[in-house]
């Protein structure tokens, strides 16, 4: 893309703010289908004097290829290098950062515990791509809907070898613990300060009135020097989906305060100390009228608190069809609604807007979602091989290939003699008339050289690939699929596709793709490598005398001759032996990767050959219902109560 042409599709509404080494707007963005509001970071690299970081910087656009699709990544639209300026250009999604609501509002565990979850399911896919984030804030995760992403990677972490996946858990555990207690550890400002302090062994305050196993699991995360700390972001993320935490009042109190065990009521000691009746004596003599008359307001507080809860539940009974709810009591009757409203309940509703819902795709325990397959998580390295072409031998990562040639001959004659093809002529001589001719009609005559074309065919290096998944055998590709059943409990298998009883699965068999690749010459598709040879000798010289001399070579005589001496000759590449120019062609070997089995090679990584289909689900934000794939907004009224 030309630097205007990504220019011309934004325009700038405001700066945000500056960022290391450029500036964050905020700017509308020009799509297919209109514009949006999007983030434009701005990184001028000509002003980092440091080549590594600079080369950090890069690979920050380098590693948004490869995240790209994944939900709970925020989404990149454009990236541009302008070199003459020295400017990078990236466009990507705008969202409300989890800092912004986070200074206003207070989360319940279950938002807590579903926040740590979309974050590391997005670590998972940084780290199965040999990435580490280093920069999870509660100002880089974006609030999309019901869904949190995480924004873009700290670049400087991959020239740093004292970052590792260990730091991102840490990170996560540093930002729940601020999202519980409202700020971060010990008062500090930043969670590198947070990390820090970790490392010299100071472990975090420990919060009260918090779930024991939530908590327990932000310790571990943050014992950075101890073995049990998370090995990988996928065991966190299994100790937090094991957590089953129901309430969903906020923990934190009005001000903003981490609520503790004293601020709540507790009511067996009040029960314990209301038996006032049996025990007034003695209570009278260790309390004040004053302490008495607090515990009893408070058992009154609490049974007027009972009864209308009570009162309030029973007001909002469900009653069986044919009854309604009459001031908590059941009574004969229904609702009626006005017109374009439908009956929900004691409720009237119709919908004023509708909106597409958001599609959102889940994977199963050890998966991670990537280009609409769940692909388990945990990836090998390939092994690299190194191959040549039929007629080249390995040699470490060279190919090398022999060749000879018969050496040519070189004639020298003695002072006072020239030479005369193989023969020595006496000075005097003089030269014969020279034409030149072709070995045959093949070739063409070029002044007193002869040229053709000929090709080379030579056997290429044939790969196979198996393009839509599967495991790659001799006899060829192999796919397998989880059936569906009938109702009877037989199998059913999608079109193609056979049914085995010995692994009980679908499988089906296709060739696999060859791919050919020549280290010289074209591949013609076929197997061969062909390369056009231009073929030049030198035309054959024909020599005539006039009567009365004798043609010795290319010269005319009418004096004695002797024979010439010959000698073989190589050029400085090649080495003579027994008439003979021995030499070597040397070329750079192919690179191949390969994978243990069970696993199929994507790029360079060793993918796991057991892919899943998704599990789609659809989410609306707080102010719409999701009616099947579409979210709805109701406009909802009491419904008119009908006594029979």
């Amino acid at each position: 893309m030309m630097k205007n042409d990504i220019i011309n599709k934004y325009s700038i509404i405001e700066k945000i703010k500056d960022i290391a080494y450029g500036e964050l707007y905020k700017i509308d963005y020009l799509t297919s289908t209109g514009k949006i509001p999007a983030y434009l970071k701005i990184i001028n690299y000509y002003s980092v004097s440091d080549v590594e970081v600079r080369d950090a910087l890069f690979r920050e656009v380098e590693a948004i290829s490869k995240i790209q699709n994944n939900p709970y990544i925020i989404k990149y639209y454009d990236v541009f290098d302008d070199s003459e300026e020295g400017k990078l250009y990236i466009i990507f999604e705008y969202l409300e950062s989890l800092g912004v609501s986070f200074t206003g509002n207070h989360y319940t565990e279950k938002n807590i515990i579903e926040i740590g979850k979309n974050i590391l399911l997005a670590l998972a896919a940084f780290h199965v791509n040999d990435i580490i984030h280093n920069n999870i804030n509660v100002d880089n995760i974006y609030v999309d809907g019901t869904t949190y992403k995480l924004g873009g990677i700290d670049a400087l972490a991959s020239i740093n070898n004292s970052f590792s996946t260990k730091t991102d858990i840490s990170l996560v555990g540093i930002l729940l613990y601020q999202l519980l207690a409202g700020k971060l550890p010990f008062d500090l400002k930043s969670s590198d300060e947070v990390l820090e302090m970790l490392k010299t062994g100071q472990k975090v305050p420990y919060l009260e009135n918090i779930s024991a196993d939530l908590m327990n699991i932000i310790m571990l995360a943050l014992d950075i020097d101890s073995s049990e700390q998370y090995s990988d972001v996928g065991k966190m993320y299994d100790a937090l989906n094991s957590i089953n935490i129901i309430e969903e009042q906020p923990i934190v109190d009005s001000k903003g305060k981490v609520k503790k065990s004293s601020d709540t009521l507790d009511f067996d000691s009040l029960v314990a100390n209301s038996k006032l009746y049996d025990n007034l004596v003695s209570i009278r003599k260790k309390y004040s009228f004053k302490d008495i008359f607090k515990i009893l307001s408070w058992i009154v507080f609490v049974i007027v608190l009972v009864g209308c809860i009570l009162f309030l539940w029973r007001m909002k009974y469900k009653c069986s069809d044919g009854k309604i709810n009459k001031y908590g009591i059941c009574v004969d009757g229904h609702y009626e609604c006005p017109d374009g409203y439908d009956l929900n309940g004691s409720k009237c509703q119709k919908i004023v807007k509708e909106v597409a819902a958001t599609e959102n795709f889940y994977c199963p325990d050890d998966y991670i979602y990537s280009n609409d397959l769940c692909v388990y998580k945990k990836s090998k390295k390939p092994k690299k091989t190194y191959v040549c072409a039929d007629d080249f031998k390995l040699d470490g990562k060279k190919c090398i290939q022999e060749i000879s040639a018969e050496a040519p001959v070189v004639y020298t004659c003695p002072d006072n003699y020239v030479l005369a093809g193989t023969i020595c002529v006496t000075i005097n001589s003089f030269d014969a008339s020279k034409s030149y001719t072709c070995p045959d009609s093949s070739y063409t005559k070029s002044g007193t050289v002869c040229t053709k074309t000929n090709q080379s065919i030579t056997n290429a290096v044939t790969t196979y690939g198996c393009s839509r998944g599967g495991s790659y055998t001799n006899s060829g590709c192999y796919l397998t699929q989880n059936p569906s059943y009938d109702h009877y409990d037989n199998p059913i298998c999608p079109n193609g596709y056979r049914y085995s009883d010995a692994d009980g699965k679908c499988g089906l068999y296709y060739q696999p793709t060859p791919t050919y690749s020549c280290l010289v010459g074209t591949s013609d598709g076929q197997g061969h490598c062909v390369k056009d040879i231009n073929v030049s000798v030198p035309a054959t010289a024909n020599y005539t005398c006039p009567d009365g001399y004798t043609k010795v070579g290319d010269k005319c005589t009418n004096s004695a001759t002797i024979d010439a001496n010959a000698k073989y000759v190589c050029t400085d590449e090649m080495e003579l032996k027994d008439g003979v120019c021995h030499g070597k062609v040397t070329t750079d070997a192919l690179e191949l990767y390969t994978c243990p089995d069970g696993y199929i090679l994507s790029g360079v990584t060793c993918l796991k050959d057991d892919f899943k289909e998704p599990e789609v689900k659809y989410t609306c934000s707080r102010v719409y219902k999701l009616k099947n794939d579409v979210c709805v907004k109701y406009k909802i009224i009491n419904a008119k109560p009908i006594y029979d």
